[in-house]
């Protein structure tokens, strides 16, 4: 008879960890953890196109929020559609295994309050290792591959970059 492994809870520490990495490496700069007052850890960093990060990690749900991601995208437009697809597709098989996402152990969500869109990310069971790095990665894909190329005039625009 099998004994079902009860899933370990990740810790604020783990996921600081993991994060730190990224900073160690020079991914991040600036990485900082900073006091949160609704009980989550929170953490900042400049990340790409040195734009600052705000990601806030719920031990209690386990879940790691990139808050106030993407700005200026009104509900329903055709940016958020496509975006919602975009993030969709880490789940549908046609990816290679290293860039896709595995809904049995990450699950994501994507919320847009007044026009700014939050994504979410809820590791499921006690690997904050996978959870953390894959949210890491997509939304490293949604910036440079998503938005780059398929919405460079929001790029520019609201990340004053230069248009290529």
């Amino acid at each position: 008879m099998a004994v079902a492994k009860k899933a370990g809870r990740i810790r604020p520490a783990q996921v600081k960890k993991v994060l730190s990495s990224y900073a160690e490496r020079g991914v991040f700069r600036s990485f900082s953890q900073v006091a949160s007052e609704d009980g989550t850890s929170e953490f900042r960093f400049h990340w790409l196109w040195n734009l600052p990060f705000h990601v806030a990690f719920d031990a209690a749900k386990a879940t790691l929020s990139f808050r106030k991601l993407l700005p200026g995208i009104p509900r329903g437009s055709r940016l958020e559609s496509e975006l919602k697809e975009f993030i969709d597709s880490f789940y549908d098989g046609t990816r290679i295994e290293h860039r896709a996402a595995d809904r049995s152990r990450l699950s994501m969500r994507c919320s847009n309050r007044r026009g700014t869109i939050t994504l979410s990310f809820k590791i499921v069971g006690s690997d904050a290792d996978y959870g953390v790095r894959k949210a890491v990665n997509i939304v490293s894909e949604i910036f440079l591959d998503f938005l780059n190329a398929r919405f460079p005039d929001y790029t520019a625009a609201k990340f004053k970059l230069p248009e290529e």
